[in-house]
């Protein structure tokens, strides 16, 4: 009668871990990269080792890890760009400096854009002295975001203001008449 009960748990102990290891993301897959990119951005956010923290261990220690994770997820971004889950596009900015625009843009994002798009997003100025964004978002995402950067970027006029100048205002997109 044990015998009996000792192969059915045996079984269910297969099955189950068989059910567990075939369900996992394969390696290389969208999945797989998605899901090292969220394990790779958590280490990065929560830090190197508390060993590495310890007095008498050189500073190359914290350098060494920072690099590692940093090169992990900029590896796991690049192939979640390449798969077509993620856009990069690159925004110029002129009417106000990158970090207000997008400021003013996340503002507005915050509540429309769930938590997972905000996960797999990265939004940085490309450099000091220029007027852009470097914007990789998940493509289903692309144009929203897209957008309110540009309205962060150059808000329409309210109506007050452009009949106190005298000049009327007209959209970008539309033809002028003549």
């Amino acid at each position: 009668m044990r015998w009996r009960i000792t192969i059915a748990v045996m079984a269910v102990l297969t099955i189950a871990g068989a059910l567990y290891f075939g369900t996992q993301p394969k390696k290389g897959t969208v999945e797989w990269h998605k899901k090292e990119y969220l394990r790779a951005r958590k280490e990065l956010e929560t830090g190197v080792p508390a060993w590495v923290l310890k007095k008498g261990v050189p500073g190359i220690m914290r350098t060494f890890y920072e690099r590692r994770f940093t090169r992990q997820l900029d590896f796991h971004r690049t192939a979640l760009i390449d798969s077509g889950y993620l856009k990069q596009s690159v925004f110029v900015v002129s009417n106000s400096s990158p970090l207000s625009v997008w400021r003013t843009a996340a503002h507005d994002l915050l509540v429309v854009v769930p938590k997972e798009v905000w996960n797999f997003s990265w939004i940085q100025q490309t450099n000091m002295n220029t007027n852009t964004l470097m914007v990789v978002v998940p493509r289903d995402w692309f144009e929203k975001i897209g957008d309110a950067i540009r309205k962060a970027d150059v808000p329409e006029a309210p109506r007050e203001w452009s009949d106190k100048i005298g000049v009327a205002i007209r959209k970008a997109d539309v033809p002028e008449t003549k």
